[in-house]
């Protein structure tokens, strides 16, 4: 081998081979470094060219990461309304998500989050919106999807002034700019960088916000205005005040526990693999330290793995470091029969008391119920002890027991308490369901019934309902 600092070597034909391949491109090597180093302006223009690739193949990678979510955007339905003297967002997405909204008065920085009351992914997210009269709001939306993506939105401008009810509040989306969007922009600080890092919209020439990744880990991650884009981040378990904690592994289930230093929503993903496939958060709309989240329908004796996303009031996220259980082996079930109450198996919702969003198959639809899958629910509409809801099987046939999972939203929307009757009207008699943290199984007298009917007697009120419902019988 011919040493790199020998500027003027003499070669011998024993020592390497004149006409070699490796020798011809030694000397193409050395050439191009002397010509380099004699000629400054060649070497400027090369450095140039390399810098020039590289801000391309960067610009190409960011292009691709906004080009998926836009194409969800793109693909969803966003409508903000008012009705009744309150403000809605209504979002209708291509895929399962779970969805955060970030707001604030224009020229502001983000300093609301809400999110629908919901546990589980939907397609269809109706949120109440706490805005008031007669102004301009900036809203941003979080998706988390089943493989735990993050696409946050184009920002939108919301008008508030309005003399009657109305289907579209939104002026204006997708990066457009208005005279009175650029004044309120002016004054409003970006910290997507470095902590203490401040960038100023709505000034001309700022392409280098597009496409901005919210930055990893303990840094600001407040929301800027820009295109849609997909969200990079990685995983920081020390901006955690208490890392994500596995509890009460069983058989079917688990939960985990975690606490942040400001307010929060979050996500958690979980699946046989790290790319998971079920998602779900703690209930309830209102940002909080400390969460509490409940992982459903588990196999025995399996390993899972599982990550949570948290989002603040001002957009910034936290994404943990991922972690893995294993489910405890199954108990010795006694034999219930046939669930003969799926969808799969003929059966139907004959009918309900309400369903949370007023849509049978929506969200939050009775026919969640018996869809099974536990990760699912059906919420009534705050009806409390009020709500019942009413199944049909495929045929009239003897049924020997019941299974029942109620929802909760912590501290309210739990069924203690129901009664089971047939379609004919026989009382087969009250049950107490001892909690909602999984599916509890009761014997019943055999009965020949096609409609079976189940009444809330006691709960903790709000919009009670149910994650699955079981009726059992003899097999096909």
């Amino acid at each position: 081998m011919i040493p790199k600092n020998h500027i003027n070597p003499v070669y011998s034909q024993d020592f390497i081979n004149f006409f070699s391949i490796e020798h011809l491109l030694l000397k193409v090597q050395f050439l191009i470094k002397n010509f380099i180093k004699k000629n400054t302006i060649i070497k400027n223009i090369i450095i140039m060219l390399m810098i020039f690739l590289l801000s391309s193949i960067f610009a190409f990678s960011i292009s691709l990461q906004a080009g998926e979510a836009a194409d969800f955007y793109e693909s969803s339905n966003v409508r903000f309304y008012y009705e009744e003297g309150n403000f809605y967002l209504n979002l209708t997405t291509p895929a399962p998500v779970l969805c955060a909204v970030n707001f604030a008065e224009m020229g502001e920085k983000y300093n609301n989050l809400t999110a629908m009351d919901m546990i589980s992914p939907g397609v269809n997210h109706l949120v109440e919106l706490d805005l008031e009269p007669d102004k301009i709001y900036q809203v941003k939306l979080t998706a988390f999807t089943e493989a735990h993506e993050i696409y946050r939105s184009q920002e939108y401008l919301v008008d508030t002034g309005i003399d009657n009810e109305t289907d579209d509040l939104i002026v204006i989306q997708e990066g457009e700019k208005s005279e009175e969007c650029e004044k309120g922009e002016e004054d409003q600080e970006v910290q997507e960088g470095q902590e203490g890092q401040e960038g100023q919209k709505g000034q001309e020439g700022q392409e280098g916000e597009e496409g901005q990744e919210v930055q990893e880990g303990q840094e600001d991650q407040e929301i800027q205005e820009s295109q849609a884009r997909t969200i990079e981040l990685a995983a920081a378990d020390d901006e955690f005040s208490q890392v994500p904690e596995i509890e009460g592994v069983t058989d079917t289930g688990a939960s985990i526990n975690f606490s942040t230093k400001n307010p929060t929503l979050s996500s958690t993903a979980f699946g046989t693999t790290e790319e998971f496939g079920r998602l779900v958060r703690a209930p309830g709309r209102i940002p909080a330290e400390s969460h509490e989240v409940s992982l459903p329908g588990l196999q025995a004796d399996t390993e899972y793995s599982l990550e949570t996303i948290v989002i603040d009031e001002s957009g910034k996220l936290l994404r943990s470091g991922i972690s893995t259980f294993t489910t405890a082996e199954s108990e010795e079930e006694v034999d219930y029969g046939e669930n003969h109450a799926t969808l799969e198996a003929g059966a139907e919702i004959y009918a309900v008391s309400s369903n949370f969003g007023n849509d049978l198959t929506g969200p939050f639809g009775a026919v969640n119920a018996i869809d099974g899958d536990p990760g699912s629910e059906w919420s009534s509409q705050g009806e409390g002890d009020e709500a019942w809801i009413e199944i049909k099987l495929a045929e009239s046939r003897e049924i020997t027991g019941f299974g029942f999972w109620s929802r909760t939203m912590g501290d309210t929307g739990e069924i203690r308490r129901l009664k089971v009757i047939t379609g004919e009207g026989e009382i087969l008699g009250e049950f107490d369901i001892p909690d909602a943290e999984r599916l509890y199984n009761f014997t019943l007298p055999p009965t020949k019934t096609q409609n079976v009917r189940f009444e809330v007697v006691n709960s903790t009120g709000g919009n009670t309902g149910a994650r699955e419902i079981r009726i059992y019988g003899e097999a096909n």
